[in-house]
């Protein structure tokens, strides 16, 4: 394959709902190209593009995959992403490699959920956009109501490019509107025809459209325009070429992908209009620091190279992703991690149509391709010419909030857990595994609960690890609210030395967040004091294991002020367990409470959605502390206990049909109900007791 210039190539993200089209409409771009005898198709589980094993079991995108296509002596990059919600993450990585999207809505459906999101994460990333209208030739396709929802949902600013002629089993052609000319299907390529009369209004409407569009860009354009109320072909096409580069307009597209449709005519309008990598200065930081750096998009640059994602397949291999923006890498060459400072040597480099590969002798400024998995390198990772390092942003992953506590089933796995998660998150970093101290769990804590299917489906297949599942438990605390004295004896005679130590001490609540203070306020050496730090540390023991409910004690003042001891029979162990046992008798009358973890929670969603997202979260106990709008969108913020947040994203996904998404953070503890503690703590006592029977 020859290597191209920067303005001759073009970098495309293919986004939208799931089941648009995305995937099957790339494998109809190979047999186009001629890169493939026969298009794969992703329902008979044959598709060159979604060949991991849990995307052929599922029928869905789980993961970006790369296409590329020689046209009309340019060269195209297209990166395909899923739509399901789950795997939205892998969007991000693609954004940050390309300059245009292609954001395909059905013909019958118009604008889903996952092509809303996607068009808002675009405006956050300033990509150029086209919208496909997919599938046309489906039997209820209606391309202008899908068109006026685009503009009243997405932007007022897309405007058609491509007009359908006909739709469903009569979709045969479109009209260019750019070039005022119509062509229809033809096998072996589009021929040209005569515009059909019922179109000739549209297309004058969708012209002048573009057109009013092309005049913005340019001061003596929008002169000519409001004086003449034309512009010259030649500044119309240049005009327009830069309102798409710039987001001032988003052309519309008509194809049907499952046969072929609108495959060249849409690589045509890339080539046309979309912005190729040398319209963009390359802008970064300086390694480990905020100083800004930009260079030209130039083969003649030193190398800056973004790793935006990592991929690992058996039967396929282990690939670094790659997009290079300046310079050019090529196999053996020695750079530099930027990202982390680790030097990297760069291995065999590859062009990918899914499973499929080519050599590659190097990658040139501008171009997407594969190389053999790195060492150093993760997603995120900028890879940099060693003497002039430059690092390029990434997009922050989403934190994930869907967790499930998990853990080997086979004796002797743990080991191969951790390897097969620590592997799995080299190629998805989207996911977390945490180990709770408290609650001694470990939590797998996904995009949602088919992205921690996913994950485990992965560890059996890749790793033989069996996973075995659980509810996360929220990581109550005991605390007290009132003042309570114990004084407790300990003393045992069994032949020989005896055991003696006696503790008197009180009990008093600290402020939230105090945790633990312990006073020595024994007088006159009634109790030794080589044996206090023995009593401290029984009264420690305790709040580890908790008194009420099994779970950690805090913000407690203990007060030992009185006791005895004995002159042969005393220990620092008697003294232990009498510290232990005073404070477990002095809890129960020192008014003893549960706390809960309070997290914020800020969801944002649609207008219509808001009453049900309220009354939803005063259900889970939540509290209202604002609202607010921004984007199109309400935002509310909330206060909720951690307990009912563990099916909140599914719950939130459900009742707003995946419109809304949030975000929560950690605030505070406090107090649980009264009702919801007797019941945490009645479901303590039937384990332990349960637990205590068992072992007798």
């Amino acid at each position: 394959m020859k290597a191209y210039d920067v303005d001759h190539i073009r970098n495309v993200a293919l986004v939208g709902h799931q089941h648009t089209g995305k995937t099957t409409f790339l494998e109809s771009l190979l047999l186009e190209t001629k890169q493939v005898g026969r298009a794969g198709r992703v329902d008979d589980g044959n598709s060159n593009l979604d060949f991991a094993a849990e995307e052929i079991d599922r029928k869905l995108s789980i993961q970006a995959a790369l296409v590329h296509a020689e046209w009309k002596n340019h060269k195209l990059n297209f990166i395909d992403t899923p739509g399901y919600d789950d795997f939205a993450v892998e969007q991000l990585g693609a954004f940050a490699a390309v300059e245009t999207a292609l954001v395909f809505v059905k013909s019958d459906s118009g604008v889903e959920v996952g092509a809303e999101k996607a068009w808002r994460e675009l405006n956050r990333f300033g990509r150029a956009r086209f919208v496909v209208v997919n599938q046309m030739d489906r039997e209820h396709a209606n391309y202008q109501k899908v068109v006026s929802e685009l503009q009243a949902r997405l932007s007022p600013k897309i405007v058609a490019l491509h007009l359908p002629i006909g739709a469903g089993e009569s979709f045969r052609g479109w009209v260019d509107v750019l070039h005022q000319k119509a062509y229809l299907f033809a096998p072996g390529g589009a021929t040209e025809t005569a515009i059909p009369g019922d179109l000739t209004a549209a297309m004058v409407t969708a012209r002048d459209a573009l057109m009013n569009a092309a005049a913005d860009t340019k001061d003596e354009l929008t002169e000519k325009y409001l004086e003449t109320g034309e512009l010259g072909e030649e500044e119309f096409r240049i005009g327009l070429e830069d309102a798409v580069a710039h987001g001032k307009v988003f052309p519309v597209v008509v194809a049907a992908g499952g046969r072929g449709h609108g495959v060249t005519a849409l690589m045509d309008a890339l080539l046309d209009l979309a912005p190729s990598p040398a319209e963009f200065l390359v802008r970064g930081t300086k390694p480990g620091g905020t100083e800004p750096m930009e260079r030209k998009p130039s083969v003649g640059e030193p190398v800056v190279a973004l790793a935006f994602k990592a991929l690992s397949e058996q039967n396929v291999g282990d690939y670094t992703y790659v997009r290079v923006f300046c310079g050019r890498l090529t196999p053996g060459l020695e750079v530099v991690n930027a990202s982390n400072g680790q030097p990297e040597r760069i291995g065999p480099l590859y062009a990918l149509n899914g499973k499929l590969r080519s050599d590659l002798e190097g990658l040139s400024a501008g171009e997407i391709g594969a190389a053999v998995k790195l060492k150093t390198t993760h997603t995120g990772n900028t890879l940099s010419d060693r003497a002039q390092p430059m690092v390029v942003p990434f997009p922050a992953i989403p934190e994930p909030l869907v967790s499930v506590a998990i853990h080997a089933k086979g004796k002797g796995d743990e080991d191969k857990l951790a390897s097969g998660l620590q592997r799995l998150h080299e190629e998805d970093p989207s996911f977390r595994v945490t180990v709770t101290s408290d609650t001694h769990q470990t939590l797998l804590t996904g995009q949602g609960d088919t992205h921690l299917a996913v994950l485990l489906s992965k560890l059996k297949r890749k790793f033989g690890v069996d996973v075995e599942t659980a509810p996360p438990k929220t990581p109550y605390r005991e605390t007290i609210k009132g003042v309570a004295d114990e004084r407790y004896r300990h003393k045992k005679q069994s032949g020989g030395r005896g055991q003696f130590g006696e503790v008197h001490l009180r009990v008093e609540p600290l402020p939230r967040g105090s945790d633990f203070e312990f006073v020595d306020a024994v007088v006159g050496g009634v109790i030794p004091g080589k044996f206090l730090p023995a009593v401290e540390k029984g009264v420690r023991e305790v709040m580890v294991q908790g008194v009420v409910a099994g779970y950690p004690f805090v913000d407690v003042r203990v007060t030992v002020d009185d006791g005895k001891d004995h002159a042969v029979d005393s220990s620092e162990a008697a003294f232990k367990i009498a510290g232990s046992m005073a404070f477990r008798g002095a809890v129960p009358k020192a008014k003893p409470v549960l706390l809960e973890p309070i997290y914020k929670v800020e969801v944002r969603v649609p207008e219509e959605y808001m009453g049900d997202v309220m009354g939803d979260l005063s259900s889970r106990r939540g509290r209202i502390q604002g609202m607010d709008q921004q984007d199109g969108l309400q935002i509310v913020r909330a206060e909720a206990p951690l307990s009912e947040l563990y099916t909140y994203s599914t719950g939130l996904r459900s009742l707003t049909h995946g419109r809304a998404t949030h975000t929560r953070n950690f605030s505070h503890y406090e107090e649980v109900p009264r009702e919801v503690a007797d019941a945490i703590i009645a479901d303590y006592k039937t384990h332990a007791q349960n637990h205590h029977e068992e072992a007798h």
